[in-house]
């Protein structure tokens, strides 16, 4: 026998890509509820406790600098400039000196404001935002003299500071995208369950075709139930033997039960099937064994290697010999889809 063998033969590929195939309605459905539940807690945090709206508006200046190297300016005046010089205090006190009494702190002031550049590095952009479209205006016509006053008084390579363009106040976009986090959701959870599905598959250890019997245990296997093969190899192994113990590898499978439909009128009229209980539940199931012609393993369908071994190694203890085995209750579509049969008996 292989019996230590078990577990060594090659991954097999085709039969791991039928079984996700057979598996599919399963793993569809597992994708649908994740993507579902992904997708509806992105919708509930995202829209429906979504954080309150924000209104913005810009203001557009254009800076004249005092007499400096054009080839130099713009390499220390960019976005970075303005932001640095936004958040001091000294600009956030000439904002605040245009507001009206108590509207809003320096530190609100400067979490409210924000500046970019353009391409011209004299176009300088500053953008109010806050819950409170009203919080907004104030801050617009705060910053307007700020700049062209105090701001452009104060820094000494700034000549003139003019205001050229203003927009008006608005609600900010909500940057929500539910297709889109459905989508990722769906990608996600195929992934995620594809991945489960494999390790599922793995960590099962179920014996899905009746070679794996013959290449792993060592132990002749009758080939496909309901087929020419299984009918002539059930005639050919048992020749001669008038009593056939049906021995199962699991409790609960009803061997004779199986044996008998799937055997023809002939095998059964010239053979004496008996049925014994499984070796693990059973241990005086050797001396009913040793009354019979053969043996017929009865392998089930979800016996992994471990218990399948050790029925073996105790049936080799007691120098009993297997003469054949058959895969019960076997999945027939996966069978015919493997094998290439005609139709899910193999006829």
């Amino acid at each position: 026998m292989k019996m230590d063998d078990w577990g060594k033969e090659p991954f097999d590929l085709r039969l791991t890509v039928l079984r996700l195939i057979r598996c599919f309605p399963g793993i569809l459905a597992v994708i649908l509820v994740a993507t579902i539940a992904i997708g509806s807690a992105y919708y509930v945090k995202n829209i429906i406790f979504r954080k309150p709206a924000t209104y913005s508006a810009r203001v557009q200046f254009l800076v004249n600098y005092a007499a400096i190297d054009d080839s130099n300016t713009e390499k220390y005046i960019n976005d970075n400039s303005w932001k640095v010089w936004m958040g001091t205090d000294e600009f956030a006190g000439y904002v605040a000196k245009y507001l009206p009494a108590g509207r809003l702190s320096e530190e609100q002031i400067k979490e409210c404001l924000s500046a970019e550049i353009l391409s011209d590095y004299r176009v300088v952009l500053i953008r109010a935002r806050s819950e409170d479209p009203e919080v907004v205006k104030d801050l617009l016509n705060a910053v307007k003299p700020a700049m062209t006053e105090d701001f452009a008084e104060g820094f000494q390579d700034i000549t003139k500071i003019r205001v050229t363009d203003t927009e008006s106040i608005e609600e900010d976009p909500l940057d929500v995208r539910p297709v889109r986090a459905f989508l990722l959701a769906a990608v996600v959870s195929t992934l995620f369950t594809v991945a489960g599905f494999l390790l599922r598959e793995l960590s099962l250890d179920r014996i899905y075709l009746p070679e794996t019997i013959s290449h792993r245990y060592g132990v002749r296997n009758c080939s496909v139930p309901g087929t020419a093969l299984f009918q002539e190899n059930m005639r050919y192994f048992f020749d001669g033997k008038e009593t056939i113990a049906v021995c199962p590898t699991g409790p609960d499978l009803d061997a004779e039960k199986m044996i008998r439909e799937l055997s023809d009128e002939q095998f059964l009229a010239a053979h004496t099937l008996m049925a014994v209980a499984c070796p693990i539940r059973d241990a005086k199931t050797a001396e009913t064994l040793r009354k019979a012609d053969g043996i017929l393993l009865a392998v089930g369908k979800k016996d992994g290697s471990e218990h399948i071994k050790l029925v073996l190694d105790f049936l080799h203890m007691q120098d009993l010999e297997v003469t054949a085995a058959v895969l019960t209750e076997p999945d027939k579509i996966l069978l015919k889809l493997y094998y290439g049969l005609k139709n899910p008996n193999g006829d």
